[in-house]
C-alpha cells in the first residue's frame, strides 16, 4: 500500500465545522483577510478559467484570469450580494476576455500576418472524435471572425449555457441586444456550414 499523501486542491472543511459561505470570504476578504480571498480564488478559479478558455479560444487565458482576480480584489467593496462572488467574477472575467479580443483584432488589422494562430487542439481536448474536432474547428474559425459581442454572446449562450438574462447581465447589455448578437452568430455559423456543404 503506497504511503503517498493526497492534497486536495481545495481545502476539506473540518470535521464539524462547516465550510465558510462566499458571503463569509468575502466579508472577510473585505476587512483585509488574503487568505479568505485565496480561498474564494480555489473555490472559483476553475469556472473562471473554463470561461476564459472558452472565450478566447485558448489565447490569452492566463492573463485574463490573473487581470479578473487582480480586478475582483480592488473591487471587492463594490459588490453589493457578497453571496454572488462567482456571478460577479465571471462578469469581470467576461469584460476581460472582451478587452483581448479588440485588443487581439486591433493587432491584426495592424500587422497583418503577424495573427497569433488559435490552439485548436488544447481548446477542444483529446476526448473529441476527429470529426467533432473538425466541426469545432470550423465553428471557432467563424467566431474569430465575428464581432467582440457577437462572439460573447453567443459562446455564453450556447456553450456556458447561461440564460439570455444571464448573458445580458454578464455583458452589460440588454437582453435585446443580446438576443440580436446571438442572430448574428448564428447566422454567420450557418452560411459556413453551407458553404462546406457545397
Amino acid at each position: 500500500m503506497s504511503d503517498a499523501v493526497v492534497i486536495p486542491l481545495r481545502p476539506q472543511p473540518s470535521p464539524g465545522k462547516p465550510e465558510a459561505s462566499d458571503a463569509d470570504l468575502v466579508e472577510n476578504a473585505r476587512g483585509g483577510s488574503r487568505r479568505a480571498f485565496e480561498q474564494l480564488y480555489r473555490r472559483h478559479a476553475r469556472m473562471a478559467f473554463g470561461m476564459a478558455h472558452r472565450l478566447l479560444a485558448g489565447r490569452d487565458v492566463d492573463d485574463a484570469v490573473q487581470d479578473a482576480f487582480v480586478t475582483a480584489w480592488e473591487r471587492l467593496d463594490r459588490l453589493d450580494d457578497p453571496q454572488a462572488f462567482a456571478r460577479w467574477l465571471g462578469t469581470i472575467v467576461v469584460n476581460s476576455a472582451r478587452r483581448r479580443i479588440r485588443r487581439r483584432a486591433l493587432r491584426n488589422r495592424l500587422l497583418p500576418g503577424h495573427q497569433e494562430p488559435a490552439d485548436y487542439d488544447r481548446l477542444i481536448g483529446e476526448q473529441a472524435s476527429a470529426e467533432a474536432a473538425a466541426e469545432l474547428r470550423s465553428v471557432y474559425s467563424v467566431l474569430d471572425r465575428l464581432s467582440t459581442d457577437a462572439r460573447l454572446a453567443i459562446v455564453l449562450r450556447r456553450v456556458e449555457g447561461m440564460t439570455i438574462p444571464e448573458v445580458a447581465d454578464a455583458m452589460g447589455r440588454s437582453p435585446a441586444t443580446v438576443k440580436r448578437r446571438i442572430r448574428e452568430a448564428e447566422d454567420a455559423i450557418s452560411a459556413h456550414a453551407a458553404r462546406r456543404e457545397r
